[in-house]
């Protein structure tokens, strides 16, 4: 019984860490992306740009967190221009 407990509370304490990991590194991403949208363009919604790195990141995990920037920005381009040709 006691070995039963030591091995409940060591998956507990291994999971809890994991999860830890995975929050901070989620948070890293998101920083990165960040710095790197920021160099590249100054103008851009940096609030959106955050969101859209959450959101990738804890649907996708890290290839998610990639990936979303590029996908935000493609989204945001075809929008503007169908929102443009509307006005038109």
């Amino acid at each position: 019984m006691e070995q039963e407990s030591f091995q409940i509370m060591q998956l507990f304490y291994t999971s809890m860490i994991s999860r830890a990991i995975f929050t901070v590194g989620i948070f890293f991403m998101a920083w990165v992306a960040l710095r790197v949208a920021k160099s590249v363009n100054e103008n851009q919604n940096l609030l959106g740009q955050v969101f859209s790195t959450l959101f990738g990141a804890y649907t996708l995990g890290g290839v998610g967190a990639i990936l979303a920037l590029p996908v935000a920005a493609t989204v945001q381009g075809v929008l503007g221009i169908i929102l443009k040709n509307r006005k038109n």
